[in-house]
């Protein structure tokens, strides 16, 4: 698992809490025995004496292990599964204390990949004195409720042939009608045939050979009962309706919807939503009950559906798409339903939707990203960030009631709820909060703090008197030379005048899928928000404006693109300066550029472009020189600037070099093939620049070098192929979990395989706060890895992001490093 560490970015954000009283008594024994609650729809009806007085209270805290398994809690016990050392085990825990009470092996740890935690996925689920629970690797299992005794074991992948999804089996089993229902999935079907003839239709694959979609099983023993439906399957959970006074499990797959009568193991329909398959999509998607046959299905990354089901006397159910909206989208939170309305998350912000139509009824910034509970008529969130609100269910507008700071930790599981008491869990502690029935206005308190004897803090409190604040506010910015506004040697503070409901920021200040609020001064247009960076930092950022409108800043005429077809604004500090070499050189130093193309034989079919960069003078040059192979080519020349850093940098700091620029080509079907890319470079391309051009043909002259998506293929190629790159060069080197383990595996030690490298990474390089990515921990960690084997990468972090715009201002200092004049 990869360490966590403090941005060196600081929000100034002061959250104060102060929580007294006793704890709220539930009325009878209310609790939450499986995902998502009693009725499997994030709410709980009957709890009684939530009002604006109540309050959040912690009663304990205590340290537990990463995962992503919602906890339950039933009979005074509260059961959750977690990592520890190299196990994921399930738990049990005394309500009333947190004190555990008994603890069961799932199996071998499942180790957090590319952008996932640790730990078990799957939510227990509780019934008749029995846990029953599905591992990450696929063990589903039960144990005896009071004791954590197992009493029977099954395996999806080894016993049943079932696929594991990639990020490991996520499905929460439920008990209906006598039968344990878990989804399971067919395996995907085959790639495309890469050796069909020119101009050959492939006819598209009607059947898997699946039929195992869902699964039922006998909870007295794990015998399997049934399968049926045909489909993949990811991350999704089944739920319970009633359509028509017939009890249906409701299930969805990555393309389909199921209606299943449980105990007969038949399907009463099935019908295609059009999902994208993706993770964030359909992938992800659990049905949400609104009302008696209705459900929001969650079905792509860009949208959602509401269909209806009503039973027909001839099809037995019709289905009937109501609605297809954007009001709720790119989320893992299943929303909520109370009063007509669907309460949930879209992208980063909550929203209330209207179930009847599908339209946004309002969108907040407040409280954050989260996982929402409903408990009667009120919203119970526990955002990623590890803070816990009590808000109002009301179409009217968010209305908080009470909030407090509760983990440092990410928390990606939803609250649960049992006799009073609320537990939630983050990757490293899990809790009880207490519902209180004093309360105190700090519970309520978010505020700016704005560090002392700032003139940023000064304006503000200029504004709060000022008889015409929008006069003051025009002298104000009418008097900065530059934005955002820049105080010292670290301080920054973004602005934004105009007329918007809601403006956040966005970019690599605060990392991908993360949007921050920007503070509104009261009674006025003006929004900002103030960080700190170093002196020498240059990064992007943007604006987000009424939730859905990116934005540059419109008072910063610099911008750069953001990779997605859109733009970001960026800012640079007093210490940072600009490159001089990516000016266009003068006639005298400008090196040629001479197209090549290469029909490959080892990568059949595939025609590679690439181009040689020649230096000024190489025709008069007697000696040979290196060669620099930069993988992404097209991006290094067109973003990057390459050719002009090289025309200025050689022959004043730089020795002759040739550039050889790698153009990607089209794709082929299926998988990368990296290993027969590696092999076309080093046994086609490489040949055909050492019989072109005077070369230093030996490892010890050619450079492999990549930048972000390319930094990969860089270090791949050069460790697939030993002896033929003797110097590795990457910046921002995009690697995910499985990418870094594979280059691990195939690094030798430095005597054995002698590489000179050089990587650097940015402070603000891609990275993904509320999730377990991050590209600066990646390449620190590989780079501990190679100094371990031997090796003395040079290079390290830098105080900038993501990107050409930003990788050309260290091309002077990774060229000069390895290749001095």
């Amino acid at each position: 698992m990869m360490s966590r560490r403090v941005p060196t970015m600081i929000v100034f954000c002061l959250m104060t809490v102060a929580a007294t009283g006793g704890a709220i008594a539930a009325e009878g024994q209310l609790d939450w025995p499986s995902f998502r609650g009693p009725n499997l729809d994030g709410a709980l009806q009957g709890v009684g004496g939530i009002t604006d007085e109540t309050g959040l209270e912690l009663n304990w805290k205590h340290d537990y292990g990463s995962g992503y398994a919602s906890l339950v809690a039933t009979q005074g016990l509260v059961i959750g599964g977690f990592s520890s050392g190299d196990l994921d085990l399930l738990s049990a825990v005394d309500a009333t204390t947190g004190e555990e009470v008994w603890r069961a092996q799932i199996g071998p740890i499942y180790n957090g990949h590319d952008g996932s935690h640790d730990g078990p996925i799957a939510t227990p689920f509780v019934a008749g004195g029995r846990v029953y629970m599905l591992g990450a690797w696929g063990e589903l299992f039960a144990l005896e409720l009071k004791s954590g005794k197992e009493l029977w074991r099954t395996h999806l992948v080894e016993n049943h042939e079932i696929p594991k999804p990639h990020y490991g089996f996520s499905t929460s089993p439920i008990l209906v009608d006598g039968v344990l229902v878990v989804e399971l999935g067919d395996p995907p079907p085959p790639p495309p045939d890469a050796d069909a003839e020119e101009g050959e239709v492939e006819e598209e694959p009607t059947d898997t050979g699946g039929g195992k979609a869902v699964g039922g099983f006998d909870p007295e023993t794990g015998a399997l009962k049934w399968t049926l439906g045909t489909d993949q399957v990811a991350y999704q959970s089944p739920t319970v309706a009633l359509i028509g006074g017939k009890r249906l499990v409701i299930a969805a797959s990555n393309k389909k919807l199921f209606g299943i009568n449980a105990s007969a193991g038949t399907i009463a329909f099935e019908y295609e939503h059009q999902g994208d398959g993706r993770a964030i999509g359909s992938g992800s998607m659990n049905p949400v009950a609104a009302g008696e046959g209705r459900f929001l299905l969650s079905n792509t990354t860009d949208g959602s559906s509401m269909i209806q089901v009503k039973p027909d006397p001839e099809l037995g159910y019709a289905v009937e798409e109501l609605w297809n909206s954007n009001s709720i989208r790119g989320t893992y939170v299943t929303p909520v339903v109370h009063d007509g309305h669907l309460y949930g998350v879209t992208g980063r912000v909550l929203t209330c939707v209207s179930v009847e139509t599908g339209e946004s009824v309002w969108k907040s910034r407040q409280p954050g990203d989260g996982f929402i509970t409903l408990l009667d008529d009120h919203l119970v969130i526990i955002t990623k960030a590890g803070t816990l609100h009590l808000a109002r269910a009301t179409p009217d507008g968010y209305q908080e009631i009470a909030q407090i700071p509760l983990f440092e930790e990410l928390s990606w599981s939803q609250v649960a709820f049992a006799d009073g008491g609320l537990f939630a869990r983050s990757m490293n502690e899990i809790a009880r909060v207490d519902l209180s029935n004093a309360f105190d206005e700090s519970m309520k308190t978010m505020t700016t703090a704005m560090p002392a004897g700032s003139t940023f803090a000064s304006f503000l409190r200029q504004l709060e008197s000022a008889t015409e604040p929008s006069a003051t506010i025009d002298e104000y910015l009418a008097s900065q030379v530059s934005f955002p506004i820049i105080e010292g040697m670290d301080l920054v503070h973004f602005v934004y005048r105009g007329e918007a409901n809601d403006v956040g920021v966005r970019g690599d200040i605060i990392g991908a899928r993360r949007e921050d609020p920007m503070t509104r001064v009261a009674g006025t247009d003006l929004f900002y928000y103030t960080a700190r960076f170093e002196p020498n930092a240059r990064v992007n950022y943007g604006f987000i404006k009424n939730f859905e409108e990116n934005i540059v800043d419109p008072l910063n005429d610099r911008t750069e693109p953001d990779g997605q077809d859109g733009e970001l604004s960026w800012f640079a500090m007093p210490a940072w300066r600009k490159p001089w070499y990516l000016d266009e050189a003068g006639a005298d130093r400008q090196g040629k550029i001479v197209e090549h193309t290469l029909e490959s034989k080892v990568v059949e079919g595939r025609t590679q472009v690439f181009s040689a960069y020649l230096p000024a003078g190489y025709d008069e040059m007697t000696g040979r020189l290196p060669v620099i192979y930069f993988h992404g080519g097209d991006e290094a020349l067109d973003d990057g600037g390459m050719k002009n850093a090289l025309d200025n940098l050689i022959g004043k700091t730089v020795a002759p070099v040739i550039g050889v620029f790698l153009h990607a080509g089209e794709r082929t079907p299926g998988p990368p093939n990296r290993e027969g890319m590696a092999a076309l470079l080093a046994t086609e391309i490489v040949p055909v620049v050492d019989e072109t051009y005077r070369t230093i043909a030996e490892a010890a002259g050619r450079a492999s070098f990549g930048a972000g998506g390319s930094g990969y293929a860089a270090y791949f190629t050069a460790l697939e192929q030993p002896g033929i790159f003797g110097q590795v060069l990457t910046q921002s080197a995009i690697l995910f979990g499985g990418q870094l383990d594979a280059l691990k595996a195939k690094v030798r030690n430095a005597d054995e395989q002698p590489l000179t490298i050089y990587q650097d990474w940015g402070t603000y390089d891609l990275r993904s706060p509320h999730e377990a990515w991050d590209m600066r921990d990646s390449n620190s960690d590989f780079r501990a890895f190679l100094r371990d084997r031997g090796y003395r990468p040079v290079g390290g972090e830098v105080p900038t992001g993501i990107g050409w715009a930003a990788w050309q201002n260290q091309t002077d200092d990774l060229l000069e490093t390895l290749f001095p004049l």
